[in-house]
């Protein structure tokens, strides 16, 4: 059952930043110029990389060590994750 919990908190987890980050957008393409939005999308790309990167470094990092212990997870995770 704990198996299933977690995919399905993923799963909504994925779907509620989806539906969110569409809500962004469109609130942000009503309030700024084409400019604006242009130098947005830049900001919001340079950002998710980042992001990702640092997901990427996370991820190396956990499965390099031999035992993970909760201190391991923690300092890699927001306090609400853990």
């Amino acid at each position: 059952m704990g198996i299933r919990r977690a995919v399905l908190l993923a799963t909504v987890e994925r779907y509620f930043g989806l539906a969110v980050q569409f809500a962004r957008i469109a609130t942000v393409s009503r309030l700024l110029t084409p400019e604006g939005i242009g130098v947005s999308a830049i900001g919001m790309g340079i950002t998710g990389i980042a992001f990702s990167l640092r997901d990427f470094a996370r991820t190396d990092y956990l499965i390099q060590r031999k035992e993970v212990t909760r201190e391991d997870v923690r300092t890699l995770s927001p306090s609400f994750l853990v």
